[in-house]
């Protein structure tokens, strides 16, 4: 059989044509540069009045229209390694970024007024964050400064305690020394939160790594003991232990406390330790092995709850620099002041309640068409009080009445939070013990006691209102509860109600 010829039609490349310059800047184009007769130069009629050229390359697969100067069009020809491509690199190296002031007129505003500019600026300002300065607590990092200094100039090792309640400047006075690099860079600073340290295999596997020690599988309590052991006594440079939460690693026989305080004591050890937590007599109560020891006693530092003048000279500061001291008067920050120092002395509470009423004077003043800049109100500072110390609005609520008044099992529970605190021989209030005596209050009286994973539920609609914390990222038996409000005002409150004042009569001598 003849084989069959079978035509496939397909379209031949044309050769594209070359174009003659018509106009003058065509023809003073090619006289400048010869290698421009391969590319087509045309003049855009549109882009006349702007002289700029629209060049048509020609290439085998598609044509590609691209828009340039004139300048440019006069190196076109040239090969890219000639012409010199325009990478993102070189666009970065001629872009230039300037920051404009507050005042500035060319300032993009988030707001569009001035009035919104400066509450947002005020809000910002007391943000709890690394501040520039620390007003009020320049004694404290003297001390801390002139400890580390003398460990380094001595080349040794020694033990700090710093006790305190919350806000009072603990972790951000240290955090200020750090910032400073003659003794940041002295140090291999190691930073650890015992909140979430729940044995010693995971403190010593926290520290290992943040020492880049390498340990051979498995990684076993002893063998990251002895490797820590050996670094600390063997590193030409001093390692800087901070230890925040540090009554987070009481344990049975405090057999954990006593080993990270004894590192120091180790012979050629470079080890400075810093220890933070709350309470003052930790070193007493939980360590008293270390007072028979005078090389192994720490020295102590604490900070005091700060004062209704200090809590005003530091806000007045922040505001001030951020050019917005007039937004809170002076009568409205002593109130705010006198509150917060009288309650608990934490400036972090006292810059919450701050922002606060700043946000409240703002909504406030964007109600109606005045848009006057006055500053915050006593009567705006009032109502935020009370509704952070409204312990006893909120507790002597009518429960049928108000649904945000607190059920009664949740007001058993603070009643036995209450009961513990009383004792005195409780210092630590874990979940556990907690629902012991709860369960023993219900009993009592012929109340359904709820079990403890319902327990647990009522702590946490208690944490969600602010009256209780939980602390550690795990929730069971274990886990320690702190109380937030104000305890004699929570007393007062509770025993006008003939039950609740009943229950805080009890006596739970065996919990």
């Amino acid at each position: 059989m003849a084989p069959i010829q079978t035509k496939i039609p397909f379209c031949a490349r044309k050769k594209p044509s070359k174009l003659i310059p018509k106009t003058k800047l065509e023809k003073e184009n090619c006289l400048k540069n010869p290698d421009f007769s391969p590319k087509k130069a045309i003049l855009n009629e549109d882009e006349k009045k702007s002289n700029r050229l629209l060049l048509e390359v020609n290439s085998p697969s598609k044509r590609k229209f691209t828009e340039c100067s004139i300048s440019d069009s006069q190196n076109y020809g040239m090969s890219p390694a000639k012409r010199g491509k325009a990478t993102p690199s070189t666009l970065l190296s001629k872009l230039s970024l300037t920051s404009p002031t507050r005042n500035s007129p060319s300032r993009k505003r988030l707001f569009p007024d001035e009035k919104n500019d400066d509450f947002q600026e005020a809000v910002r300002a007391l943000h709890s964050t690394a501040p520039q300065a620390l007003p009020c607590r320049d004694d404290k990092i003297d001390t801390l400064r002139q400890f580390l200094e003398s460990s380094l100039n001595e080349r040794k090792s020694g033990t700090l305690y710093i006790s305190g309640p919350p806000g009072t400047g603990k972790t951000a006075s240290l955090n200020f020394i750090l910032s400073t690099s003659e003794i940041r860079d002295e140090f291999k600073v190691v930073c650890i939160n015992c909140t979430s340290i729940r044995s010693q295999l995971a403190l010593y596997n926290r520290i290992s790594e943040e020492l880049r020690l390498k340990v051979a599988a498995p990684k076993t309590e002893r063998k990251l003991l002895t490797a820590i052991e050996k670094y600390i006594t063997n590193s030409q440079k001093m390692t800087l232990l901070i230890a925040t939460a540090l009554d987070q690693l009481e344990s049975k026989n405090q057999s954990l406390l006593y080993t990270v305080f004894e590192w120091p004591s180790l012979a050629n050890s470079q080890l400075v330790l810093i220890g933070i937590a709350n309470a003052l007599d930790l070193t007493d109560r939980m360590l008293p092995r270390l007072q028979a020891r005078l090389q192994l006693k720490p020295q102590l530092l604490h900070f005091p709850p700060y004062s209704r003048v200090q809590i005003i000279e530091i806000i007045s500061h922040r505001l001030k620099e951020a050019g917005v001291d007039k937004i809170f008067p002076q009568n409205a920050l002593q109130l705010l002041a006198s509150k917060v120092a009288a309650m608990s002395g934490d400036v972090r509470r006292a810059f919450d309640m701050a922002r606060r009423v700043i946000e409240l004077s703002h909504e406030q003043s964007n109600i109606g068409d005045d848009k006057k800049l006055n500053g915050v109100t006593l009567t705006q500072v009032m109502n935020v009080v009370s509704n952070v110390y409204g312990t006893s609005q909120s507790l002597s609520r009518n429960d049928e009445d108000d649904s945000e008044s607190f059920p009664l099992q949740q007001k058993l529970l603070l009643c036995s939070v209450l009961l513990l605190m009383k004792q005195g021989k409780i210092k630590d209030i874990t979940v556990g013990k907690l629902h012991e005596a709860y369960t023993k209050v219900c009993d009592k009286r012929n109340l359904q006691a709820v079990d403890i994973s319902e327990f647990i539920s009522l702590i946490g609609l208690l944490e969600a209102r602010g009256v209780l914390k939980l602390l550690g990222k795990t929730k069971n038996r274990l886990s320690k509860i702190h109380l937030q409000w104000d305890e004699k005002e929570m007393v007062s409150t509770l025993k006008d109600k003939k039950l609740l004042a009943a229950v805080l009569e009890d006596k739970l001598t065996s919990c």
